[in-house]
């Protein structure tokens, strides 16, 4: 009878499977190679977690070693739920919550550094405008901007100004993307690349154009981010509530969750932490500012 139970459910992953196997061959722009489209995927995968770490100040962390520490992260987590509720199937779950944690962290980090970078960058952006109108070179107005500019960006420039003398203005901004893996950064340095090639001229007028973009996208920033961070604080308490309250109890009264001792209560558990999670990353993933992705990485 087992057997007859999951019969449907075997066919209709079957049915499944076939549908997307058919759309994939419809849509598909290229033919399908397995090894050559899943080395590009992992090469695009890569790249997305390089720029993740440089967004939340980690440049100089690797992604294999970010996804160690990740790993430890998971196993410690799945040690002290083990250790605690002494329920393995829920140690499981609880090591893929675990895995995320440094994810989530450095996300939230990424996010309050990106803040930063964006309002101290449209003020050096005017210092720069100013300091180019008043005669002095681009070159000259970043050294400048390396002593006199906002505080948190004064060693990114003090680095870009010594990257400038060794390898040019051009591979310098390059690598001042490259550690700060931001959309507005980017553009930026786009616009100064770009008025280098062109000879430097009308360079007070796209930056003043782009100066002002970037504080109107600011204001609108800043308000969407608000509510944001209301909305984070309360998906955070909805979800650590329901897992409080489950070791809590644990930790206090036993007996009184013995019913799910049982490899089937266990798998309620197990799946009951896992669609609280799964549930808390949606609601960040729909929270998501727009506009953040980089187009000139």
């Amino acid at each position: 009878m087992a057997k007859v139970q999951f019969i449907p459910l075997i066919l209709s992953l079957v049915f499944g499977l076939g549908v997307y196997l058919v759309y994939e061959g419809l849509t598909s722009p290229e033919p399908f190679e397995p090894g050559r489209n899943l080395a590009r995927r992992w090469r695009g995968l890569h790249l997305r977690l390089q720029d993740f770490l440089a967004g939340a100040g980690l440049a100089d962390v690797t992604p294999r070693q970010f996804l160690l520490a990740s790993l430890v992260a998971g196993l410690a987590v799945a040690g002290v739920t083990e250790l605690i509720l002494g329920w393995p199937l829920v140690a499981l779950v609880a090591f893929g919550v675990g895995l995320a944690l440094p994810f989530g962290y450095y996300a939230a980090r990424r996010d309050r550094r990106r803040a930063e970078v964006q309002r101290e960058l449209a003020d050096a952006i005017d210092q720069l405008r100013l300091a180019v109108q008043a005669g002095r070179s681009v070159p000259e107005a970043l050294a400048g901007l390396a002593h006199h500019g906002p505080e948190h960006l004064r060693h990114e420039f003090a680095a870009l100004v010594l990257d400038q003398r060794l390898r040019g203005l051009a591979p310098a901004l390059q690598a001042m993307k490259g550690r700060l893996a931001d959309p507005v950064v980017d553009v930026f340095a786009e616009a100064l690349i770009l008025s280098e090639r062109t000879g430097g001229r009308n360079v007070t007028a796209v930056l003043e154009q782009l100066a002002r973009a970037v504080r109107g996208q600011l204001r609108v920033l800043e308000e969407v981010r608000a509510q944001q961070a209301r909305h984070r604080l309360a998906a955070q308490i909805i979800a650590a509530l329901p897992i409080a309250i489950l070791l809590l109890t644990r930790t206090l009264n036993p007996e009184y969750l013995a019913v799910y001792d049982t490899v089937a209560g266990q798998a309620i558990i197990g799946v009951a932490i896992l669609m609280v999670a799964l549930g808390y990353a949606a609601m960040l993933q729909l929270g998501k500012l727009p506009g953040e992705e980089r187009v000139f990485r």
